[in-house]
Formats: structure tokens, sequence, C-alpha cells
């Protein structure tokens, strides 16, 4: 599935997704892989602006681990603005499983694995949590060339990164722009072999409590 907005070389992003209220942008579920999404601008959303996961159900428990696999997931040159949660959420963030109560009976169920991620040369503005956070993706993850500016407006705890890899994931992160956000700039949960390198990260935190002396910021 390609999701693109590139058919007028003069205009930047030529799919505008504006104003969801109560939800996100776009949202790839019930068990969607391999999809790009390039040259789409998504503001003023009540959730996230793009979020791609399948989380495993009562009703349908077919998108767990030994059943599921998402892959090839792209995300390149679009512009993300004004959201509520995050900006980019690839993948589950409860990699070692979370409880499921099914007719009164709680039972582990592993979320499924995301191979091939890359979210490439988007500029993200003013997120309410984090700008890019990408969760599972065990394999061929690569996140570079992003421009991230005053990313986890909320100010909640735990949801304030420029760039959040969470468990499970084995990623590379480089080239990316990351400047007044209100929490760290990146924070890496994931599992090695991981790569972090020429990021530039300003100011963070800085405008989270600027009251306090550039040494002692959160």
């Amino acid at each position: 599935l390609r999701i693109l907005g590139d058919g007028d070389p003069g205009i930047a992003h030529g799919i505008w997704i504006n104003g969801v209220s109560a939800g996100n942008g776009i949202s790839a579920d019930r068990k969607s892989s391999h999809i790009e999404i390039a040259r789409v601008e998504v503001g003023h959303v009540g959730m996230s602006g793009i979020m791609m996961k399948t989380d495993p159900s009562c009703d349908d428990l077919s998108a767990v681990r030994d059943s599921f696999t998402m892959r090839e997931i792209r995300v390149r040159d679009c512009y993300i603005h004004h959201t509520v949660n995050e900006g980019i959420y690839v993948g589950s963030s409860f990699y070692t499983g979370f409880p499921l109560n099914c007719q009164g009976q709680d039972t582990l169920v592993m979320p499924h694995e995301v191979i091939g991620v890359e979210i490439s040369n988007n500029f993200l503005f003013r997120t309410g949590r984090n700008s890019v956070q990408i969760s599972s993706a065990v394999d061929d993850c690569l996140i570079y060339g992003n421009t991230i500016l005053e990313d986890s407006q909320l100010g909640i705890n735990f949801h304030m990164n420029g760039i959040q890899v969470g468990g499970g994931s084995r990623c590379a992160v480089y080239n990316n722009r990351i400047i007044d956000g209100k929490g760290g700039g990146i924070h890496y949960l994931g599992r090695g072999p991981g790569r972090i390198f020429n990021n530039l990260i300003v100011r963070p935190g800085r405008t989270h409590h600027p009251e306090l002396p550039a040494n002692q910021y959160p």
C-alpha cells in the first residue's frame, strides 16, 4: 500500500489531513503490512499523526507474535504537526507482553514484531508526546534525516522525547535534528546492536522547567 502525495512536483505535500478531533491522522491496523507513506501533511489531530500497529484483542487474537509480523514500513518526507499524542508511532510498546482479560480470565499476549522500518526526512512540529516512537522493531530499523521541533508539549512523564526507540527494537538513529523539545532528545530502550550517531540535539528540556539553571534540566 502506497499513500503518496507526489502527484505534483510543485507541491511538497500533495495529501493533507487536517482537523481530526478524536482520532489518528492515518491508522494502519487490522494486520496491515508493507506500507509506504510519503509527502503527506497531517496536522491538528486528536491522537497520533500516523499510527501503525495491530493490538491483539479478545475478538481477534490473530495479531499475536506467533501468527503475524508487520513488515516493510516506510514513512518519509512528511510534515506532521500539532498532534495531541505522538507524531509517528510504529509497533507495540509492550514487547514483553501485556495482560488481556477475556471473559474474566487474564492472558499474557505477545504483540507482533515489526521487521523493516524506515522513518526518514520528515518534519515534525509541536507534538504532544514523543515525535517519533518505534517499538518492537526487531530488525532492519532506520530513523534518519528527520527534523523535530518542540516535541512533548503536554509534558507527560515517560512520553517526552524527540525520538524514542522502544523495547525489542534494534535501530540505527542518525542525522536527525531535535530542537527545543520539552524532554530528552533520544531515548533508546531497545536491544543491541544499536547505532546512534551524527544527531544534533539543541536545548532539550529547557522549556519544561525554564526556572532551573541549564545544568539542572531534568
